[in-house]
């Protein structure tokens, strides 16, 4: 059991009991906003509208900075993008620091990049 994100009656994602949770609290950390209501944390077939998809992948983006163990060459691609060049405020860095404890339930960064182009892709539900 999981959390899915299907688009067009497809599941393209799977996430584990924690791992999409935690998602969810790491982006809005970094300042996700959703504008649809609702929360985006349970499996109720929601819909994530394309708005609300491409700012969590910003939010994403913004969190990818602060990861320590993303390659030089895109922490400076991230950076210039999100024009975010200072360390991690108070709530990014528990967020950030709670997330990293669990990494080994994500792998590597991989799994967040996937994320970020998943949701620009438009909206999707969650299951």
């Amino acid at each position: 059991m999981g959390f899915y994100l299907v688009r067009e009656d497809e599941v393209i994602k799977r996430y584990g009991m924690r791992q999409w949770p935690a998602i969810i609290r790491l982006v809005r950390a970094y300042k996700w906003k959703p504008k649809q209501s609702g929360n985006y944390d349970t499996m109720s077939g929601q819909l994530v509208s394309t708005e609300d998809a491409n700012s969590m992948a910003d939010a994403l983006e913004r969190a990818l900075v602060h990861f320590p163990n993303v390659e030089a060459e895109l922490k400076l691609e991230l950076q210039v993008k999100t024009g975010l060049w200072r360390p991690p405020n108070e709530s990014e860095e528990k967020e950030l620091q709670l997330f990293l404890e669990h990494k080994t339930s994500f792998g590597d960064n991989r799994i967040l990049i996937d994320l970020i182009e998943f949701c620009r892709e438009g909206e999707f539900r969650i299951h």
